[in-house]
């Protein structure tokens, strides 16, 4: 019994997770060209975690439930992939993680 509570639980957890971490559309190079389903699209950075060299970045790795959204953000961690940004080697020297980069 408690195995299929916590399977249950599971489940219910990844799947609210993944209603919130997507894009309903086409994604061209790591870029929402629909609708943000999350409330962190390009437009809204300012809701976003910001490192110390001033990048913006949809997750906050030291947050928990951060990370476990991230964990399920498969658009999200393509741009982290695709990223070239110099200044995530900035934050990261400052102990500083953020996940999903906006690089604009």
């Amino acid at each position: 019994m408690q195995i299929k509570m916590m399977v249950s639980a599971v489940f219910l957890v990844c799947s609210s997770s993944i209603v919130y971490a997507g894009c309903v559309g086409s994604v061209v190079s790591g870029r929402c060209m629909g609708t943000e389903v999350n409330g962190y699209g390009d437009d809204n950075q300012e809701d976003a975690y910001q490192g110390a060299s001033g990048t913006h970045y949809q997750y906050d790795m030291s947050d928990p439930s951060d990370k476990i959204e991230y964990s399920v953000d498969i658009d999200a961690q393509m741009r982290d992939e695709i990223s070239v940004n110099p200044s995530r080697n900035i934050d990261r020297s400052l102990g500083e993680y953020g996940g999903g980069i906006y690089d604009n």
